[in-house]
């Protein structure tokens, strides 16, 4: 068998399954993305790790969006950078996440089901939410809850 029947029984084989073969690289580059790093959110983004957190934070805030994400899932990848630039926008609104698979006991006690979900509170009352990665739905949802655009206020020492 010379070289050229080789390349082309080679060829044969890759167009005959090349749906086959476009799957196998699909699942390779998504178990690849998942091992990545999740993004750091930057900004005035706080995390929740446990409902001591969750009591301190979001109970006893003025106005606090929180952000129910998991870290293989790719809308909340991608909405981490933004999360954390908005916390800067909106200065008298406080801004959490909250891992959905490290604190599942606070995403079951706020019914979340789906990733992302973006909720707001009032003084721990939750009075807003938003499914998916919408930003312009968020910053509605929080500029009808009164989230001023601005600095933060210096914090009380």
């Amino acid at each position: 068998m010379d070289i050229m029947n080789i390349v082309d029984a080679a060829i044969k084989i890759l167009w005959n399954h090349s749906m086959l073969i476009m799957l196998v690289c699909f699942l390779l580059y998504n178990h690849w993305k998942s091992k990545q790093p999740f993004p750091d959110s930057g900004g005035r983004v706080t995390g929740i790790h446990g409902e001591k957190d969750w009591e301190e934070k979001v109970k006893h805030g003025s106005l606090v969006c929180v952000d129910f994400y998991a870290t293989w899932c790719p809308p909340c990848r991608t909405d981490a950078p933004w999360f954390g630039q908005t916390s800067l926008k909106y200065g008298t609104t406080d801004f959490v996440k909250v891992d959905v698979d490290e604190c599942k006991s606070i995403a079951r006690m706020c019914s979340v089901s789906a990733m992302p979900t973006f909720q707001l509170y009032k003084n721990g009352e939750k009075i807003d939410e938003s499914v998916g990665y919408n930003p312009s739905s968020i910053e509605a949802m929080i500029k009808k809850a009164g989230g001023l655009v601005g600095q933060a206020p210096p914090k009380a020492e």
